[in-house]
């Protein structure tokens, strides 16, 4: 039995939403405490949009010699603030927009793992399919190290998630 993963057995979407915010809100606090924009401060709706807009055609690096898909992400992050400078920034300046983009990839990698969550019935039903003897693949089609990330967290245990029956036990 083949299963999709994001936004079938775990609400992916639902979860970034709030991790894209805390996304930008780390980029814009940690570039107001390098100095700031000579534009004025971070504008966190054009920033998500600009963001997505590079991010939808470029998840990763597609280079021959791909850079690590975080630094690629917090790299994203630097080029959608860039676009809100005002030319032409200093050393210093484009200094601390990349750093600002590599806390905005932070804060959404932390963000989203510590709260992905299986989508309600999920377990059951990955559950279910065991006990029937049915052998199950999980599908994904994201870059290989944040789809691996997500797995791990969801199917190690312990946790005090386990409590609330949120990770999948590796006997399910």
């Amino acid at each position: 039995m083949f299963l999709d993963f994001d936004d079938t057995l775990c609400a992916t979407s639902e979860h970034d939403v709030p991790a894209l915010e805390a996304a930008t809100a780390a980029a814009a606090a940690a570039l107001s405490e390098r100095g700031g924009l000579a534009a004025g401060p971070v504008d966190r709706a054009r920033l998500l949009a600009d963001f997505r807009a590079m991010f939808s055609s470029t998840p990763w690096d597609p280079s021959p010699n791909p850079m690590e898909v975080g630094a690629w992400r917090g790299a994203l992050w630097a080029r959608a603030l860039a676009l809100q400078a005002t030319p032409p920034e200093d050393e210093r300046a484009a200094a601390a927009v990349a750093a600002a983009g590599e806390a905005a990839q932070a804060a959404f990698d932390g963000h989203r793992l510590a709260h992905l969550v299986f989508a309600p019935g999920a377990r059951e039903a990955v559950a279910h399919a065991r006990a029937r003897g049915l052998s199950l693949v999980m599908i994904t089609n994201g870059h290989h190290r944040v789809q691996r990330d997500k797995l791990c967290l969801l199917y190690t245990s312990p946790s005090p998630r386990d409590k609330r029956q949120y990770r999948m036990p590796s006997s399910a």
